[in-house]
């Protein structure tokens, strides 16, 4: 096995991960009584490193900048996708 595909399984389990972090921050964002559990802090201070760059390239678009539902989960899932993609390719 070459050095190449131990990386790509590495990247893909860490995107994995991130992906489902992702979701419980989706879904813990619906929840308020989650709000000042250590879960919810361990996950927002690791989701948001990735959350925070796709929030304010989507605050450039002048149609999203009004509205209240926040859009940056669903653009990171489909670039965490995207490079998953990629990286099956290589493996």
């Amino acid at each position: 096995m070459s050095i190449t595909v131990i990386v790509a399984y590495v990247a893909i389990s860490a995107l994995r991960i991130i992906e489902v972090l992702l979701f419980v921050r989706a879904i813990m964002s619906w929840l308020p009584n989650f709000s000042q559990s250590q879960i919810s802090s361990f996950v927002y201070y690791t989701t948001e490193p990735i959350l925070a760059p796709v929030r304010s390239m989507l605050m450039r678009v002048q149609a999203l900048r009004g509205l209240p539902l926040d859009f940056s989960i669903i653009v990171a899932y489909l670039l965490i996708e995207i490079i998953m993609q990629f990286l099956y390719m290589i493996r």
